[in-house]
């Protein structure tokens, strides 16, 4: 206490001090967020991330999407116009077939001059044998071509992308020798035709798959992988046409194993593929192999040139799921 004015040291404060504005208290409380606005602010939050975070899939989904179609396309042009490049060069002094293999796949061989280059070394030829096909199983399917030299000079019977035979030398067969070597039923060497009967000249039958080891795990895996085209193919189609028009739609008829020009009488092989035969006009005939069913082949040789097609609709599967996209190329055969 003072001593002077009777008052204690220790005096109240002024009481403006001590009573905060009303206002101002309620403002500070609500200053602090509540449970339910922390979680209300959590939810928001949340589904906030949730819309950005898919639509960042979605854009990734479609980039993905993009860059599949684009290298399908691609590969596509690339298949396309390797066929019309080799189909550009078609011979009827040759021979033509379509045919499906023993498991159930189409092929596509025929022969075609030159210039050629062998895809292993650097030797020329002026002839070849072309052949597409498919082979592998799931996103390994595998569209393959072989451009197989017709070379009699070679000094080996059949190395690599060679063959130790003309074009000249196709000339003598007669479409039962084709028959053999396209399906191979007969006695003889594993997947390999003699020729002539009896002599030296070996060479991989039409239907000896390729093998393409992918991916590559060596060197000589590498060398392997000179049929390879593109992949993954998973369907391959090959049609033919001579011209003749549906007498309803007058579109042109196109003629496969699903519907061949003459369903009455093409499964009748043994009278077709005799070149002496009248019926050697239907090109098309019915294998019956004991492994594998009735098989679809359409043959046409050098004696017989008139009844050629006049064009080929070949139909191709690029890419899986749904990158998968379907092409087709026509192609006018020289004649």
């Amino acid at each position: 206490m003072n001593m002077t004015t009777g008052h204690s040291d220790f005096a109240h404060p002024n009481p403006q001090s001590v009573i905060r504005n009303p206002q101002s208290a309620i403002r500070n409380l609500s200053a602090a967020f509540t449970l339910v606005e922390l979680m209300v602010s959590m939810t928001i939050l949340t589904a906030i991330i949730l819309v950005v975070s898919t639509l960042l899939t979605n854009a990734q989904r479609a980039v993905n999407l993009s860059q599949s179609t684009i290298t399908a396309d691609a590969d596509a042009r690339t298949v396309v116009e390797r066929i019309r490049a080799d189909l550009a060069g078609l011979t009827t002094e040759g021979f033509l077939a379509i045919y499906t293999d023993t498991n159930g796949r189409q092929h596509l061989v025929f022969t075609a001059v030159g210039p050629y280059k062998s895809m292993i070394d650097s030797t020329i030829a002026n002839a070849a044998r072309i052949d597409y096909g498919r082979t592998g199983t799931s996103n390994k399917n595998v569209l393959w071509r072989r451009a197989t030299l017709l070379n009699a000079e070679s000094a080996a019977a059949t190395t690599n992308d060679h063959e130790k035979i003309s074009l000249a030398e196709y000339k003598v067969w007669s479409r039962k020798d084709f028959d053999y070597a396209l399906y191979n039923e007969v006695v003889g060497p594993p997947r390999q035709y003699d020729w002539p009967v009896g002599g030296t000249v070996w060479f991989d039958c039409f239907t000896n798959m390729p093998s393409i080891p992918l991916p590559p795990n060596s060197l000589a895996d590498l060398e392997k992988l000179w049929p390879y085209l593109a992949r993954p193919c998973r369907n391959l189609k090959i049609e033919w046409a001579d011209g003749e028009c549906d007498a309803t739609t007058k579109m042109l008829i196109w003629y496969n194993s699903d519907a061949a020009k003459k369903p009455d009488d093409w499964k009748n092989r043994d009278a077709v593929y005799q070149d002496t035969h009248p019926s050697q006009d239907a090109a098309e005939y019915n294998v019956e192999l004991a492994a594998g069913g009735e098989r679809y082949c359409a043959l046409w040789t050098y004696r017989k040139k008139d009844n050629w097609p006049l064009a080929l609709r070949i139909t191709f599967e690029l890419g899986t799921g749904e990158t998968a996209q379907t092409y087709e190329v026509i192609v006018d055969l020289p004649r």
